[in-house]
């Protein structure tokens, strides 16, 4: 496999090109539910509680928090936060 450089990228995207994804919004009912969610079935969050002490988890669990509340787009107490993502399709000849 070849990775393009950026500088090389066609003008029009190729069937193979990788595509940005409209912006969509995840609606959870609160940010304490997001980050149970995360922890329980999100594997790097998961990996990342499993491989602190209490102390340390009880602090990224803050700054996760911190960054749900910064993101949120609600401002009813629910969490809705806008995103995107980049998808990348590798066919094999």
């Amino acid at each position: 496999m070849r990775w393009r450089r950026a500088d090389r990228r066609p003008a029009t995207p190729s069937p193979r090109s990788p595509r940005r994804r409209s912006p969509s919004c995840s609606a959870i009912a609160r940010p304490q539910h997001w980050l149970e969610i995360f922890r329980t079935y999100y594997g790097p969050v998961l990996k990342a509680f499993a491989a602190l002490a209490p102390v340390a988890q009880s602090a990224i669990e803050d700054d996760l928090l911190a960054l749900v509340a910064r993101a949120n787009r609600s401002g009813d107490g629910t969490v809705v936060v806008p995103s995107e993502y980049l998808e990348i399709v590798v066919t094999r000849r």
